[in-house]
């Protein structure tokens, strides 16, 4: 009587019990070399974090390709052409809150250190800029800052008492 190679069961089979074990046996080679190969292969390229198998970045990485992409447009491209500014502006803002999301720098308000809500504000209104200006200038870390809402309404007040006077 023979004992199975891969678990050692009595077979009458001169190295394995079944063809499970033979093929478990067998293959294992290859399925640790394909494991080692697949956590090798799951390390960001951008940052050295973990991605998901199918992803060629980690989220993080994946998320500020794509803003890298869209700070490169003007400001006329990424602005839609309604009458009301808080629809025109939408998307611009959109782009400035992803950013400095990903920069950890809307946790808290840069005042106050409230917390529970916090806004973007851009120090210099994005009305000012021309069409043409580029959305990494409008955007720029040092014109934006994290403000709760009180302190984004005194922001917003204080510009437009100063543009009226």
């Amino acid at each position: 009587m023979n004992t199975c190679r891969e678990c050692g069961k009595a077979t009458n089979n001169p190295s394995f019990c079944s063809q499970k074990c033979a093929g478990t046996h067998n293959l294992r080679p290859y399925w640790d070399e394909r494991t080692r190969q697949a956590k090798k292969d799951r390390k960001c390229p951008g940052c050295g974090g973990y991605k998901y198998y199918n992803s060629a970045l980690c989220h993080d990485c994946f998320v500020r390709t794509r803003l890298e992409g869209q700070l490169d447009r003007t400001l006329e491209d990424a602005t839609m052409n309604n009458g009301n500014a808080r629809v025109k502006w939408a998307h611009v803002r959109s782009i400035a809150r992803r950013y400095m999301e990903l920069e950890g720098r809307l946790d808290k308000c840069e005042e106050c250190e409230f917390d529970a809500r916090v806004e973007v504000s851009h120090v210099r209104p994005i009305s000012e800029f021309s069409p043409s200006a580029l959305l990494r200038e409008v955007n720029a870390q040092e014109n934006m800052r994290a403000l709760c809402p009180n302190h984004h309404t005194l922001h917003e007040m204080a510009l437009s008492s100063r543009q009226s006077g």
